[in-house]
């Protein structure tokens, strides 16, 4: 296991701990640039071929990309100034 991926489930397991200010808007652009190449370089297929803690379900990712997507259009709007559309529940 990595740093990062210790740091990532430590994260996960206790969240009030480290609790921190939000990130610069040049940090959040590093942040949203890697992201955008460590998707684009991923191979799904290594989903299946993936072991022990590295391994993440197909579904399990879907869904956090499902909200990341919800994340994205929510900042897409306060970026642009315009209200955030509301879907009937």
């Amino acid at each position: 296991m990595t740093y990062a991926e210790a740091q990532d489930e430590f994260e996960k397991a206790l969240p009030d701990y480290l609790k921190h200010d939000p990130v610069s808007p040049r940090k959040l652009l590093s942040l949203i640039r890697s992201l955008q190449i460590a998707i684009e370089d991923f191979d799904p297929s290594a989903i299946e071929s993936a072991q022990k803690r590295a391994k993440a379900e197909r579904k399990e990712i879907a869904t956090a990309v499902d909200e990341l997507i919800g994340s994205l259009g929510q900042f897409s709007h306060q970026l642009s100034g315009r209200p955030k559309s509301v879907r009937p529940d």
